[in-house]
């Protein structure tokens, strides 16, 4: 992958290009999603929505004192589906009856990173029981309606604050308080979902899911049902979207009493693909794991199969942002409804960061595996838990592994053909910490058996991560016991999940890390691996290897210059040329016969800003490229 091509210095000396999520770079992300896939999936979500409808219009006509849709404290409720139980399932805004908690204020201007990160030309989705007041003095006409003749809402407004409330009032900044959200009612959440993906969105909040109570079987917990299923075939298709879902209220409300708390999460919550968020009471100042003060409500893992989920947590509890009573107001409440945008709001920073400094957008796999590998631990025990997740988000520990790419840690992005392997190695130089994570966006699954707790596992592509030391020590990825969802993690051979996480303490000397799978890959499965505290022992820290180079006119149109005098050992000259989500668009090979100084034809290029690398195969120079 092109990631690999570019040095350290020169991707800092890019600081200044890629602030927005531009129309260019939208239509370069859908140029990568299959077409033919797109079709078949949209017809299946299709006939599924039509299924829905009926079977939902049939259970109205046999029980005419149920209402599709209903108000109640103050919040939209929706009869979405029957499910295989044949209970209705209504899904409602997660309620309970910060900022500096993410460290999200680190990437503001005026933060200790130096940055001017908020948010600005990054645009999110926003699916909720009600629209976000547009005319809200802090959003500063940075809200849009994706669709019509639907009402505002308290809910909707309040979360939407806490992605992108400008700050007029301090007390009242969001995470992204410069980015942009498109709103949306959720009564047609996957088609719209799958339309703005479709488009290029990056980004979605989901503060809501199914209204249980003491008439939900209880097999409906941690099942892998139809709307997560719906939810990962929609990330599948567009492996740059990633939705941000509330892991709900439900814990000490009486539900599935024998499990002591655990096995509690429901519908979208269980999507593979999807970033599901628990809540915790705000933190000042992080001191250890026992900082992370778990809030009386979240909903807590495990999934049936033992997924690791809830992915992470934030600030949920008594969180103040916008009401909708007026274009000034505002107001406080709890609830992992409040949790989630915290979290949507810092990836929108990440990803503003990471365009920043790379000239492309992260897959949504690569933002996940970067949230959760930088985790502030939380718990009792290290390592992932069915509470807490991966631990509390911590934007700004993302944002230094993204600003160190190339130096102490590597951010790639890859592909995997059934049969295939990786393998890199890594040097260590005095981290404390060495970290490894392998994710991957994965298969829509098959959904398992009426059971209660059916343990067979979703995962459809099996990847597998493994570290070794230069002495041949073996290091694998956490686990969790879902027979035992109280115990400590452990590691080993994970079967579940699709992200796969290594953490070595105080290491020493060389590591070389290797990305296997398991069984026969259903078609080439794309992943992310990412390290943080290490180097790349084939990076080179030089940023220029071709000193003389020139390459001119800058911006160009039609054609551009490359010339160089010193000599390089290889018998060919390559040029490749990248587009600013990495995929390769132009490769010419000249002969080397010393002095350099070729022209190359671009006139099939669009309009936007490309990366173009130069070299022998041993001996190479990036440089940017603008071509109007």
């Amino acid at each position: 992958m092109f990631k690999q091509l570019l040095t350290a210095s020169f991707l800092i000396g890019c600081l200044t290009i890629g602030k927005a999520q531009t129309d260019t770079e939208r239509q370069q992300i859908i140029s990568t999603y299959d077409e033919g896939k797109i079709a078949t999936a949209k017809a299946y979500l299709e006939n599924m929505a039509e299924k829905n409808r009926a079977e939902v219009q049939e259970y109205l006509a046999l029980n005419p004192s149920i209402q599709k849709t209903r108000v109640s404290n103050g919040e939209f409720v929706w009869l979405e589906r029957i499910d295989r139980y044949g209970n209705p399932v209504f899904i409602s805004t997660t309620n309970f009856n910060g900022g500096l908690t993410i460290g999200v204020n680190h990437l503001h201007s005026g933060g200790s990173l130096g940055l001017n990160i908020e948010g600005q030309g990054i645009n999110a989705g926003l699916w909720d029981g009600g629209y976000a007041r547009s005319t809200h003095a802090e959003f500063n006409d940075r809200v849009t309606f994706g669709e019509t003749e639907k009402a505002v809402s308290d809910h909707g407004t309040h979360v939407g604050g806490t992605m992108i409330s400008r700050g007029n009032n301090t007390q009242l900044k969001g995470m992204a308080p410069r980015g942009t959200i498109v709103s949306y009612r959720f009564d047609d959440d996957v088609s719209e979902m799958f339309n703005e993906a479709a488009a290029g969105l990056l980004l979605s909040n989901h503060s809501y899911g199914r209204l249980v109570d003491e008439s939900t079987p209880v097999a409906v917990f941690g099942k892998y049902e139809e709307t997560a299923t719906s939810f990962d075939f929609v990330t599948n298709l567009y492996p740059y979207y990633l939705p941000v879902v509330s892991a709900g209220n439900d814990r000490n409300d009486g539900y599935n009493l024998l499990d002591n708390g655990y096995d509690i999460l429901t519908d979208r919550t269980l999507s593979k693909n999807s970033m599901t968020v628990g809540a915790v009471e705000g933190i000042f100042a992080y001191s250890g794991p026992s900082s992370v003060k778990m809030s009386s409500f979240s909903s807590w893992g495990p999934t049936d199969d033992g997924r690791i989920k809830p992915d992470l947590v934030a600030k949920g509890v008594s969180v103040t942002s916008l009401g909708n009573d007026s274009d000034t107001s505002t107001a406080t409440m709890s609830g992992t409804s409040m949790s989630s945008p915290m979290v949507t709001g810092g990836l929108m920073l990440l990803h503003q960061l990471f365009n920043q400094q790379e000239g492309k957008f992260m897959r949504s796999a690569t933002v996940k595996g970067l949230a959760l590998l930088t985790t502030k631990e939380a718990g009792d025990n290290p390592g992932p838990d069915y509470r807490f997740g991966w631990g509390l988000l911590d934007v700004e520990a993302a944002a230094k592994m993204i600003l160190a790419n190339n130096q102490s840690s590597t951010i790639l992005e890859r592909s995997l053909s059934s049969g295939g392997s990786y393998q890199a190695a890594f040097s260590t130089k005095g981290s404390n910490t060495l970290s490894f994570a392998l994710s991957w966006t994965d298969q829509p699954g098959q959904a398992p058996s009426d059971a209660e707790d059916d343990p067979t596992p979703i995962l459809v592509n099996d990847l597998d991560i493994k570290v070794t030391a230069a002495d041949g020590t073996e290091y694998f990825p956490y686990k969790l016991d879902v027979n035992n969802p109280e115990a400590a993690a452990t590691t080993g051979i994970n079967n579940v999940d699709n992200i796969e996480i290594i953490k070595i303490n105080a290491p020493a000397g060389d590591y070389t890390v290797s990305v296997t799978h398991k069984g026969s890959l259903l078609g080439s499965q794309a992943y992310s691996l990412l390290v943080n505290g290490a180097t790349p022992k084939t990076a080179s820290s030089r940023r220029d290897q071709i000193t003389s180079l020139s390459m001119f006119p800058n911006p160009a149109t039609n054609q551009f210059n490359i010339t160089f005098s010193e000599p390089l050992n290889g018998a060919k000259i390559l040029v490749n040329i990248y587009n600013s989500i990495g995929q390769e668009v132009l490769t010419k090979q000249f002969d080397n016969s010393g002095n350099f100084n070729q022209a190359i034809d671009i006139a099939g290029l669009s309009s936007g800003m490309y990366l173009v690398k130069i070299g022998d195969g041993n001996v190479s120079s990036t440089r940017k490229l603008i071509v109007r």
